[in-house]
């Protein structure tokens, strides 16, 4: 905390008070008068908590549809991290014109925090007329969210094939004879 507010790091490591610095990555952000451009695709912020205790990072940057904006979280999503992350995706949320998608692929860790977090969002009444979608691509997010049932309640994209293939069917080989059934 800076000044009773909550203090961000730059990629440069330069820690400021208040919001998350508008950001390329290159560091050139952090002189002043300095205009990043956010058009699609650009990096519009790189949110990288100075707690110490909180080990992720989101990177904001605009989608491929219109009004999207993608939240590429990546780290462990922890109790020590919640509250932040949870303001994050707020912030994130609130800058989506109509499409949140919160992008999962580069997180390590996946604790009850991220459950959390995700259900709280989507439900936040800031929410309502917008669209919040969900991108896991390992087991390490999806397991989580299937047993807690999120799965079917969140828009849950990139899931990853299980062991006997998508969605459980056990796959052809490749002559198109059935595959032998596994043990």
């Amino acid at each position: 905390m800076i000044g009773g507010r909550q203090a961000w790091r730059t990629p440069s490591g330069v820690a400021q008070a208040g919001t998350p610095s508008r950001s390329t990555g290159t560091g050139a952000e952090d002189q002043p008068g300095h205009h990043v451009p956010d058009g699609r695709g650009d990096t519009i912020d790189i949110v990288r908590p100075a707690a110490e205790s909180a080990s992720f990072d989101v990177a904001l940057t605009e989608g491929t549809e219109p009004g999207q904006l993608v939240a590429q979280v990546r780290g462990e999503l922890d109790a020590a991290g919640n509250p932040l992350l949870q303001a994050t995706l707020l912030k994130a949320l609130r800058r989506a014109a109509r499409v949140l998608t919160i992008d999962l692929s580069g997180v390590t860790f996946f604790g009850s925090a991220g459950v959390t977090a995700l259900v709280w969002v989507s439900q936040h009444p800031e929410a309502a007329g917008k669209h919040v979608r969900v991108v896991a691509t390992s087991r390490i997010v999806t397991g989580p969210l299937e047993l807690t049932g999120l799965l079917e309640r969140l828009d849950v994209q990139g899931m990853p094939e299980t062991p006997d293939g998508p969605d459980g069917e056990i796959p052809d080989d490749a002559d198109g004879s059935p595959a032998p059934p596994s043990r």
